[in-house]
């Protein structure tokens, strides 16, 4: 059984002249992240080895808001490769993980999370909202063998 977590980050800021990479959560960002995060640690079945985050600093940031929270004791590795809006990139990506990891959690970004949730989950998701998560479970043991899993949990958090 492989769980694959996704977590978008943060609402950020708008600053102008600042690069999309280096944009920042705003104060609604951290709070709807702690509400995303304290949902996600009441139904978290397990204690991931890593979590994945973009190097963007939004999702840097939305992933220390939750490891914070959640999984105090993790690494989180910060991956270029997550800095990206293709769903075709991030599931290239999570089916090369490795396989001695039953569970990836990452921290990332729209289009790409919203496309993976439909292409991967059971669910119907419209848009993962930003600080939105969605949970899905793949009945295999091989992340490259994933098609299509079962939605567990979707965290909206204007819902909370």
């Amino acid at each position: 059984m492989k769980k694959l977590i996704l977590f978008r980050h943060g609402k950020s800021r708008w600053d102008e002249g600042l690069s999309d990479q280096f944009r920042s959560i705003n104060d609604k960002g951290i709070e709807r992240t702690h509400l995303s995060a304290k949902k996600l640690a009441d139904i978290l079945d397990f204690e991931p080895k890593h979590v994945f985050s973009s190097v963007a600093t939004r999702a840097k940031e939305t992933a220390e808001i939750t490891k914070k929270i959640v999984f105090p004791d993790t690494t989180i590795q910060f991956e270029k490769e997550l800095y990206t809006f293709s769903h075709l990139v991030l599931k290239n990506w999570i089916k090369s993980a490795d396989n001695a990891l039953d569970h990836l959690i990452i921290f990332g970004h729209n289009p790409a999370f919203t496309d993976i949730a439909y292409d991967l989950g059971s669910e119907f998701i419209l848009n993962i909202p930003t600080s939105g998560v969605v949970w899905i479970e793949f009945d295999t043991d091989d992340w490259s063998e994933i098609i299509k899993g079962t939605t567990k949990h979707v965290i909206l958090p204007k819902e909370l």
